[in-house]
């Protein structure tokens, strides 16, 4: 069974809720993820799909589809 698509703005809420100040701050990567979702979010509140095959929809697919190392620490 295939997943639904998020929204930009579910995204970056997910983002948020996954990645503390402090990683995001430690990584260029969520950095620029979380501006970029930051960014999008003022267009029509965010209400629209990511564009396939993008550097940004990569960087998506890596971070929020893994589990935050610091919940990971949480966990156990």
């Amino acid at each position: 069974m295939k997943t639904p698509e998020r929204t930009v703005r579910q995204l970056f809420e997910e983002f948020k809720a996954k990645y503390t100040v402090d990683e995001v701050a430690a990584s260029v990567q969520l950095s620029m993820l979380y501006k970029y979702l930051q960014h999008r979010c003022s267009y029509s509140n965010g209400d629209f799909f990511l564009e396939k095959d993008t550097r940004i929809h990569y960087l998506v697919e890596k971070y929020l589809k893994q589990v935050s190392p610091a919940i990971a620490d949480k966990a156990f």
